[in-house]
């Protein structure tokens, strides 16, 4: 007999249930006890049994192969023990946040040729969307310029103070003359580190004078094009740009969607084009105020797809300090995009997993892991064509209360890849106010910055951030050449314990700057760097802003375009201890000066192996002036005595084989051979 006293599985469909039954049965069975039809309901089932003490493990399983949420699923501290999981596990089931659009018809569009569909909500104002996905992939807004940037003749504020933005600019003479209603595109725009985003609230084509509705976040003022702060700006939604495959323009007057197919296959009755609606599919929250946890939920199995990812930083800041008064909004909430919200977030939620899911064509970050939670395991996953980046981990500072530390988590054998697609500046893995977690395993590719960023306090001021665990990532194809001031792993601050060891890290090209392998950013201190293997960098392949007691050993660093190691800041204490190392190079140096033109003294160099393959003799500083090989170099800066110019014999290094031959004389000076054939995910 069928009762909630012994029941640990409940069926919902939203195709063919209903929630008057009881959800003990996948199909009816004319007694009430078939399959329920929401997810709410569902939960509140559940609720319901534990208020009355039954605390058995309960599965939801989900008898459809496509499930569309018009609202976030929240799963709270009322609920615990709970699986959600497709009704057949050698199936899937997708989650969606989008509406599929169906009745399209061929029309045209600015001289186009195109698919059209009508929808009425658009019209009427009740509904509007950011992101268009069709046939699983994310359709394009038309730009200007197609391809590349502008860059204005004038920006308002005239200073290099990094967080005095402008919120003006004037155009070039000519530059917007084609667009015809400038107020109706969206303004993006890339420098520093940072894409900035925002709505322009006025153009006047006798001055050129651009007014964005909200303020650049950075400073915009530059004396040469070159400068990292240039503001490289582009419309996108403009309508006369429509004119390439996969381009999508939602007329919101008259309700029309304007889509043109990307290929011959695609027509009017096969196209496949979802719209969003929310952009978080699962929220699963605590109760701070009570001190209570959200605990023991399991996500497996699971799709999850279509979110829209149409915010500007003013709209998901805090809005107990954000709109407070004499606040102003700006177009970016900072590096990483750090601000943006998940796709799944947990929040004051304990022992939780996600495993063998996949987020795919969502509009932020994948997941975020907020303030209070603990042991959340994110395991398995894959995450592919996000807006923002793939999984964002954050909790209270070092003020903050103790329900809301942040610590002891795992993001492990995920891939992370092609992500950034609208907010550039998204990581694979940010790792902000946490400790005690492990990264491992992970392959992320194919982002425009950050691989995996770790502390979120500049300088040597008092952080939560410790005892983190960054291990066997494959991480690599970032950059792409469009922002400034990255690493494959990007560290932040004082962080004793945290070890970051055997990753793969290769092909990494900055804009202007930083297109660095291993990162140690402001104040990074007590932080080991160990067996990792990193090359092929527009930049250097370790590079330390400035920090203490660091210690790099064993490692193999090759082939940067500036040099391998550099450090740019000079202070007087140690700061890297760099031991038993190779350091190979073609055709640059060593060690790189810092950004004076000088050399770091606070590196305590030994046991080191160097070698350029590029040329006769191997330096290890080289300036302007100054060409200094080993035996100069030791004696003028009192380090690397024990170290010696050689080949270290790998075994094919023009096709990145660092096997190291039993006779290398790396081995002779202690380093310990290792390979990452395990690096990234596990198969």
């Amino acid at each position: 007999m069928y009762n909630f006293s012994n029941v640990t599985t409940l069926y919902i469909s939203a195709e063919n249930g209903s929630d008057i039954n009881m959800g003990f049965l996948p199909e009816e069975d004319g007694l009430g006890n078939g399959p329920l039809q929401t997810f709410k309901f569902a939960l509140m089932q559940i609720a319901n049994l534990r208020r009355v003490g039954m605390l058995q493990p309960i599965t939801l399983k989900i008898m459809d192969s496509e499930v569309f949420v018009p609202e976030t699923i929240v799963i709270d501290e009322s609920v615990c023990g709970l699986t959600i999981e497709p009704y057949d596990m050698e199936k899937r089931t997708t989650i969606t946040g989008s509406k599929k659009l169906t009745g399209f018809y061929e029309s045209e569009f600015n001289g186009h040729k195109c698919f059209a569909v009508n929808i009425p909500e658009v019209k009427e104002g009740k509904w509007s969307f950011a992101d268009l996905y069709v046939d699983g992939e994310r359709a394009q807004l038309p730009r200007y310029p197609e391809t590349g940037h502008i860059i204005p003749k004038q920006v308002e504020v005239k200073t290099k103070v990094l967080h005095e933005g402008s919120k003006w600019f004037i155009a070039n003479d000519g530059d917007l003359d084609g667009i015809q209603n400038v107020e109706d595109c969206y303004l993006s725009f890339t420098h520093f580190w940072v894409d900035e985003h925002t709505p322009i609230e006025s153009f006047d084509r006798k001055t050129n004078k651009v007014t964005l509705k909200y303020r650049s976040g950075y400073h915009c003022y530059s004396e040469s094009p070159e400068d990292s702060s240039t503001m490289e700006y582009y419309l996108e939604n403009v309508p006369e740009k429509f004119s390439k495959p996969n381009q999508w323009f939602l007329d919101k007057k008259e309700g029309i969607l304007y889509y043109i197919p990307k290929n011959n296959s695609q027509t009017v009755d096969n196209i496949s084009v979802y719209a969003p609606v929310i952009s978080m599919l699962v929220d699963i929250h605590g109760d701070a105020e009570n001190g209570k946890k959200a605990n023991n939920i399991r996500l497996r199995n699971l799709d999850f797809r279509y979110t829209d990812g149409g915010y500007y930083s003013d709209q998901i800041l805090d809005t107990a300090t954000m709109h407070t008064e004499n606040v102003e909004p700006k177009a970016t909430d900072g590096q990483s995009a750090n601000k943006a919200p998940g796709t799944i977030r947990f929040i004051g939620a304990h022992g939780c997993f996600m495993e063998n899911c996949s987020v795919k064509n969502f509009g932020h970050y994948g997941v975020s892991i907020e303030d209070g939670c603990d042991n959340i395991h994110i395991l398995g996953n894959t995450f592919y064509d996000g807006g923002a980046g793939g999984i964002k981990i954050n909790g209270a500072d070092a003020e903050g209360e103790a329900f809301n530390l942040t610590y002891g988590n795992e993001i492990s054998d995920n891939e992370i890849s092609f992500c950034g697609r609208k907010y550039f500046a998204g990581c694979g893995v940010l790792l902000m106010h946490s400790f005690e977690n492990t990264v491992s395993h992970n392959d992320i590719h194919d982002l425009f910055y950050s691989g995996i960023s770790v502390g979120w306090v500049w300088g040597y001021k008092p952080t939560v951030c410790r005892d983190n665990i960054i291990e066997k990532n494959h991480i690599y194809n970032l950059g792409d050449g469009l922002l400034s001031d990255m690493g494959g792993i990007y560290l932040l601050g004082y962080q004793p314990g945290t070890i970051v060891r055997g990753n793969l890290i290769h092909d990494v090209n900055a804009r202007h700057y930083g297109g660095w392998g291993i990162y140690t950013d402001e104040g990074s201190s007590y932080i080991t760097v160990e067996n990792n293997i990193c090359y092929n960098f527009s930049n250097n392949a370790y590079h330390q802003h400035f920090g203490s007691m660091n210690t790099v050993r064993n490692n193999i660093f090759a082939f940067s375009t500036d040099g391998i190691l550099r450090v740019s800041r000079p202070e007087m204490h140690l700061s890297i201890i760099f031991e038993r190392n190779i350091v190979v190079a073609d055709n640059s140096p060593m060690y790189a000066v810092n950004y004076h033109g000088q050399f770091n003294h606070a590196i305590a160099g030994s046991k080191n192996v160097f070698y350029d393959y590029g040329r006769d003799k191997t330096y290890l500083m080289e300036s302007d002036t100054v060409q200094a090989e080993l035996p100069e170099f030791s004696a003028k800066h009192n380090m690397d005595c024990d170290s010696v110019v050689a080949n270290p014999l790998f075994k094919d290094v023009d096709n990145r084989d660092f096997t190291l031959s039993p006779n290398s004389p790396a081995i002779k000076l202690g380093f310990v051979p290792f390979n990452l054939n395990d690096a990234g995910v596990r198969k």
